[in-house]
């Protein structure tokens, strides 16, 4: 036990170490006052704050908690300069972010609490990213209309197009809450109507979109690239490893095969699968469905936005802005389309 304590106080100092300062800090020498127009200059906003985010490459950022995401260390002026290592854009602290195996969950936690206060700790005592990080509305996504929620499934539908999807083993739909109903009704709400059959359509509804590589899928949101690979059904890998075969004297080749599930392919803090720390209104359920959550992720929202539930004003947790924007939406379609409520023509005479 006291090798163990000794080799989790030895890691929390190495962490502790490596926040070293290169360069001196711009805002160093500012006063109270001047602190908020100096980090709108220095990226205080959604532009400046996804450059941040990006740094975080799956190469880079490996094998971390939910509660020490990307987004909470770009929040705090964090960007990734090579694995596991942190720099601030502004103080230009180092922060080593290297936690033991997660195997090793004592020792990993207590690295992982170290890590989480040091993104905040770590900075110089004068650095303004220290008290003011990105505020949780800037980077919220947006709160899309419905038809721009359409547009954007259709652009993810349509770049998968050249993908072999059907070569891909896939668990059922259900078994991460998307239903058959589901599918097909954001298939119908498509100009043209989307193929209700084509694998593309589910992976689009959760956020994939065909990466720049080929055979992978990426996700905007948490910067995931999947290989489509590891999911060959089983007459795929036949067919892809024969040549293998042939060149070993027909020796067997043994492949673990997977199925592939949209949910759980995207990282763990994932603003698709996960809703958001600290969410506005526009994140509220709409399903009106005691079984879930008030706060959604987005591919739920999406979902309702498309799709929504009849109107309702029974549950308390239902945001009378979220309610007014509903019906503010279905008021526009009706405009749009020329038509009004029986009980609207009624009034009018």
């Amino acid at each position: 036990m006291a090798s163990f304590d000794r080799s989790a106080s030895q890691l929390l100092r190495e962490m502790s170490s490596a926040s070293s300062s290169a360069y001196s800090s711009p805002a160093r020498d500012a006063s109270p006052k001047k602190r908020r127009s100096l980090l709108t200059e220095l990226g205080d906003d959604l532009e400046n704050f996804q450059s941040r985010f990006a740094t975080f490459m799956m190469s880079y950022w490996a094998a971390k908690p939910a509660d020490v995401s990307p987004v909470y260390c770009a929040r705090y002026g964090w960007v990734c300069v090579e694995k596991d290592l942190l720099q601030c854009v502004s103080c230009k602290q180092y922060l080593s972010s290297h936690l033991p195996p997660p195997s090793e969950v004592r020792i990993y936690r207590d690295c992982a609490d170290h890590l989480k206060a040091a993104v905040i700790d770590a900075h110089d005592n004068t650095c303004i990213w220290k008290s003011n990080p990105t505020p949780l509305d800037t980077i919220a996504p947006e709160v899309l209309r419905k038809e721009e929620v359409i547009r954007n499934i259709i652009s993810r539908f349509e770049s998968m197009k050249s993908l072999e999807l059907q070569s891909i083993q896939f668990i059922p739909s259900g078994d991460y809450q998307l239903t058959e109903s589901d599918i097909q009704a954001v298939a119908s709400a498509c100009d043209p109507p989307l193929d209700v059959t084509s694998p593309a359509l589910p992976l689009a509804i959760l956020g994939w979109k065909k990466g720049a590589v080929d055979n992978t899928l990426h996700c905007d949101g948490c910067l995931r690239t999947i290989g489509l690979w590891q999911f060959l059904n089983d007459a795929s890998l036949e067919s892809e490893f024969s040549c293998i075969a042939e060149s070993r004297k027909r020796r067997r080749v043994s492949l673990d095969t997977r199925r592939l599930n949209p949910a759980e392919q995207h990282q763990s803090w994932c603003v698709w699968v996960t809703p958001p720390e600290s969410p506005s209104v526009l994140y509220l359920n709409k399903t009106q469905d005691e079984n879930e959550p008030a706060i959604l992720p987005r591919w739920k929202i999406a979902l309702t936005t498309v799709c929504p539930p009849p109107l309702t004003r029974t549950k308390s947790h239902i945001s009378d802005y979220v309610l007014a924007r509903q019906l503010l939406d279905e008021t526009i379609a009706l405009i749009e389309q020329n038509e009004l409520p029986d009980d609207a023509e009624k009034s009018d005479q």
